[in-house]
């Protein structure tokens, strides 16, 4: 079986808005649920 992928671009959205990558606002759940059960790159 081949793997999902999905690739997720924001052009005006800074990381340290999403709360994944340690933001104390909840302002996007959908994104932090995928980020917390797939991979999520730091540097990249």
């Amino acid at each position: 079986m081949q793997p999902n992928i999905v690739f997720i671009m924001a052009d005006q959205l800074a990381a340290s808005f999403l709360n994944c990558y340690g933001s104390g606002v909840n302002s996007s759940p959908c994104l932090d649920s995928l980020a917390e059960s797939g991979i999520r790159f730091d540097r990249c």
